[in-house]
Formats: C-alpha cells, sequence, structure tokens
C-alpha cells in the first residue's frame, strides 16, 4: 500500500472521531446540530479519501446546512483532521501531508462554490415566486377597479356609490402594492447612496400628510406627542414610506372616530416613536407572526401581507428595530427605535 493510499486509509478508519470532533469544534448545541455536522462531515471525509485516492466518485454530494456548516467552519474541518492524525501517533511524510492540504483545499473550494450555486438558485426560486405573488395581487386589484368602473358607468349617468367605494377601495390596495414593490426594489441598492440628514419634526410632520386622508376618511383623531430636535441619516423614502405603512397599519385596524396616538421619544441617543391604536388587542401568540411575509391582521385582506415585514427591513436597514406590544382588549403599540446621527455617527 502506497503512503497516499494509506493517509485515505487512515481518513476512513477514523471517520466517525473526525466527524464528532467537527461537530465540537463548530459547538454543535442541540442533537439536532450534532446530527448535521456528524453527517456532513462524514460525508467531506469520503469526499477528501476520493480526491486523495483519484478515482471512483465523489461520494455522495453536500447540500442545505450540512454544506454551509463545512463552508463556514473550514477551520474546524481542518483541525478535527489534524488532530486525528496527530492522535493516531503515526508520522506524516511531507508527501501525504502536501496530497491532503490539495484534497482540502478543493474540497472546501468544492464546496464553497456549491453553496453559492444553491445560493443563487434558492434567490431566483423567492424572487420568482414573490413576482408571481405581486402580479397576482395586482391583477386582482385591477380587476376589481374594472368591475367596479363597469358598474359606475352602466347607470346612464346616474354613479352607483356603491361602485365607486370598489373603485376606491381598488385604488387604494393598488397603491399600497406598488409602494411596498417600490421599497422593496429600494432596499437592494446601498443605504449610502440615497443617505441624507432627516429633521425628525420635519418626518414626522410628512408622515401626518401622508395618511391624513386616510384618517379624515374614518374619522380617527391622530394625538402626536413628539418633543424633539433630533437628527436621522438615512434614506428619507424608505424611512418614510415605514412610517407611513406602521401609521396607516394603526388606521386600518382602528374603529372609526377611535384616537391613534403618536409619541416620539428621545432617549440615550436613540430615536423612540411609539404608534399606538385601538384595534382591540390582537390574538395570543401573533406578535412575531405579524412581521412575516404574507401573514395579514384580521379579517381584512385589503394588502397583501408584505407591508409590516418590509417596514421591519426597512427600519433594520437603518441599524434600527421595530416590535409590537399587545394591549389585550384595547389595542397595540408598534415600537419603532433608530440611531440619532449626533450619537450613532
Amino acid at each position: 500500500m502506497s503512503r497516499t493510499q494509506w493517509l485515505a486509509h487512515l481518513l476512513q478508519s477514523r471517520r466517525a472521531p473526525i466527524a464528532a470532533s467537527f461537530s465540537r469544534h463548530v459547538g454543535a448545541a442541540t442533537d439536532e446540530a450534532a446530527r448535521v455536522a456528524v453527517e456532513a462531515m462524514s460525508r467531506f471525509i469520503d469526499q477528501i479519501v476520493c480526491r486523495i485516492r483519484g478515482d471512483g466518485p465523489m461520494g455522495q454530494p453536500l447540500a442545505g446546512d450540512g454544506l454551509a456548516l463545512i463552508v463556514r467552519g473550514h477551520a474546524a474541518v481542518q483541525a478535527s483532521i489534524f488532530e486525528a492524525l496527530d492522535g493516531s501517533g503515526l508520522p506524516c511524510s511531507v508527501l501525504e501531508l502536501r496530497s491532503l492540504t490539495r484534497a482540502l483545499v478543493g474540497g472546501i473550494a468544492r464546496a464553497a462554490a456549491e453553496l453559492a450555486r444553491e445560493r443563487e438558485a434558492e434567490l431566483g426560486r423567492v424572487a420568482s415566486e414573490e413576482l408571481a405573488f405581486l402580479a397576482h395581487e395586482l391583477r386582482g386589484s385591477v380587476g376589481s377597479m374594472l368591475l367596479a368602473y363597469d358598474l359606475a358607468t352602466r347607470g346612464k349617468g346616474a354613479l352607483d356609490l356603491r361602485a365607486l367605494a370598489m373603485l376606491q377601495s381598488g385604488l387604494a390596495r393598488l397603491n399600497s402594492q406598488v409602494e411596498v414593490a417600490l421599497m422593496r426594489a429600494r432596499l437592494e441598492v446601498p443605504l449610502d447612496e440615497h443617505a441624507i440628514d432627516i429633521p425628525v419634526p420635519q418626518l414626522i410632520a410628512e408622515v401626518l400628510a401622508d395618511t391624513s386622508l386616510e384618517v379624515q376618511a374614518k374619522g380617527l383623531r391622530v394625538e402626536v406627542e413628539a418633543v424633539t430636535c433630533a437628527i436621522l441619516h438615512g434614506d428619507k423614502r424608505l424611512l418614510l414610506s415605514a412610517l407611513s405603512n406602521l401609521l396607516r397599519n394603526a388606521v386600518k385596524f382602528s374603529p372609526p372616530g377611535a384616537a391613534i396616538s403618536l409619541r416620539v421619544i428621545e432617549t440615550e441617543g436613540r430615536l423612540v416613536i411609539e404608534i399606538e391604536d385601538e384595534c382591540g388587542g390582537l390574538p395570543p401568540g401573533q406578535t412575531d407572526e405579524l412581521f412575516e411575509p404574507h401573514v395579514q391582521r384580521g379579517s381584512d385582506r385589503s394588502g397583501f401581507g408584505l407591508g409590516l415585514a418590509i417596514a421591519r427591513r426597512a427600519i433594520g436597514a437603518h441599524a434600527g428595530s421595530v416590535r409590537v406590544r399587545d394591549l389585550p382588549s384595547r389595542g397595540c403599540v408598534f415600537v419603532l427605535e433608530l440611531p440619532i446621527k449626533n450619537q450613532a455617527s
């Protein structure tokens, strides 16, 4: 048996302890994480052995979490294998170490390339699904408006108020969908390209103006408590859209005549904006789900469940956060935090 063949045999025979060592090195904290780590490393060793021998197939391909683990934990891969060689008590020649190093580098490079292909395919799949979903929603909105227009013009001069209400609802829905699509496109652009200084009083004034028609249409009141001259630094369009979306959400789920509170507080170098509504409270366990894509609140389906998810992404892009606090049987409070420029710079 040649020395390289001996090296391949040694790795194959030490496969289980090497995989267990790798699991410890990457800090697998649960039984499931340990199982994934051991399985991934075992398959990777099979591939390394095939590379060293230079014959046969490369073994069962890595995929998913196991593939990502090997790429991210490449240092742990090498440490686990060299620990096994040290523990064998058998000397390795320069030729054997060179063969092993080539096999390791080649295997990790192959895994990294495969991971990149996986991620690209997943991004393409998600983008296609989201485009199809958006197209379906837009088609529904346009279809409703065409029907409403047809009904409104059948009366030979007499306008059908129900048809006009349908048309108004369809236009509002279409506007919301287009706004979300624009926000998503904006989020793909580096933030610095659109970043400017934004006085908070000006931003709040524009948010109130942007949502004034919806507020008036339901006979609501927006009670503002804002005493700050703070300045934010970021993409004004994204922040305006995110804040307007959160306020519209409060308008949508508050009953006619209700009051919405908008509080702006400056604390410890951060700006805290609270929007409190009178929606009646949230169902148990729904506070986190609200920010998931395609999850809608309540029975009203006039949106398509992306507004809050996109708002969270927009705020997160500015090193901020959004959360919701339930007020059982009364309403809920959306809490938004952002770094103030003179403290974050």
